[in-house]
């Protein structure tokens, strides 16, 4: 009996100093990234961020793409209409562009053209130093003007086309067209534009009811300086300012209201809006 109660003793004698240590391990805090932990993990965070950016200029040129699809077939019907294309439509019929440059995108690229022939019209550009000379003057306008040139407007719309945004649950893309309420034509070319999702399924919901939308939105002028456009282009696209000059323009829309078809002019209800 006594050997056993020896050997219990000496055995919580190796024991206890091995537990120790083991708590104090437990215990210690956790030693620092190593070097390669650090770096891997701002890789990581770069190829995350370049991701991203990458499906943003996806979703731009997607958008660039449309425009330039729903363009060159306007530009179809009127070719064929010119050319007496048998049975084709003519060309369509548009409502003047009002002079508010808040009242539509058609508006505000008018505007911007206006200022623009009065800033720089007659300007030398015939020489090395005049051309750098008139470089500048047209990037700081842009600067300018993009400060200057905001405002709130009221539309009429209609809704031609709406689909999701992948990877944003919160906003859908949107094909726009601002109607004349008065003449029910249109003003200008079809445009895009990022919405609400509250607001694209309000709209998809109410499709057959509503072919009309009345809209809330913030308007800025966004002219962007290319060294490259000295023309229109082929295509228009995207619109031609002036020399240097391309068109651009932030819309934020903030709540869509239907519109009942007998409040709009003579103009016809267009096809109800689809989402893709």
């Amino acid at each position: 009996m006594r050997s056993s109660s020896l050997t219990i003793i000496a055995l919580l004698a190796i024991l206890t100093p091995l537990g120790a240590h083991a708590l104090a391990q437990d215990a210690a805090p956790p030693s620092p990234p190593s070097a390669e932990e650090v770096a891997l993990r701002r890789e990581i965070a770069s190829l995350r961020d370049r991701l991203a950016r990458a499906e943003e200029r996806i979703r731009q040129l997607e958008a660039e793409r449309d425009a330039l699809r729903a363009q060159l077939t306007e530009a179809r019907k009127g070719a064929q209409a010119a050319s007496g294309g048998g049975s084709q439509a003519p060309s369509e019929e548009l409502a003047p562009v009002p002079d508010d440059p808040f009242a539509s995108p058609a508006s505000m690229l008018q505007e911007l053209r206006k200022r623009y022939e009065i800033e720089f019209a007659g300007l030398p550009h015939d020489t090395d130093p005049a051309i750098e000379a008139y470089k500048r003057d047209v990037q700081a306008w842009c600067r300018n003007v993009s400060r200057e040139l905001r405002g709130r407007g009221q539309w009429v719309v209609q809704v031609l086309k709406l689909e999701e945004i992948p990877h944003d649950r919160r906003s859908f893309e949107a094909l726009l067209r601002v109607i004349d309420p008065s003449s029910g034509l249109p003003i200008g070319q079809p445009f895009l534009a990022t919405i609400d999702a509250s607001d694209a399924r309000q709209i998809e919901r109410l499709k057959d009811r509503f072919h009309y939308w009345k809209a809330s939105v913030m308007v800025a002028a966004t002219p962007r300086y290319n060294e490259q456009r000295v023309d229109e282009g082929v295509f228009e696209h995207p619109p031609f300012v002036g020399r240097y000059c391309d068109f651009g323009i932030e819309l934020d829309f903030k709540r869509f209201v239907g519109v009942p078809d007998d409040k709009i002019g003579k103009g016809s209800p267009p096809a109800p809006a689809r989402r893709r």
